[in-house]
């Protein structure tokens, strides 16, 4: 299921696995890029790509676990007024 059709509706037999895996993934990915960029980096040289990009990890890693959550409690909602 995708996250645009989760405003429509959440069985609430979905198995959220694979949804955790995904996320998992995501974010260990991002991880093992940011710590890689940190231990290369030259702080005393370090110019605004180098930065950024240990930066957009960070925001990765955030966004995902803002975006799975906000998934999460759309479905509870569904759920929750459906059994009502």
């Amino acid at each position: 299921m995708s996250e645009a059709s989760a405003g429509t509706g959440a069985d609430p037999g979905l198995d959220l696995t694979q949804f955790y895996q995904v996320f998992f993934e995501e974010a260990g990915e991002n991880l093992v890029r940011m710590e890689q960029q940190l231990l290369e980096i030259d702080i005393e040289s370090a110019d605004d790509e180098e930065l950024n990009s240990i930066f957009r990890c960070a925001h990765s890693v955030k966004g995902g676990a803002a975006r799975r959550t906000s998934w999460l409690a759309k479905c509870s909602s569904s759920t929750t007024l459906r059994s009502i």
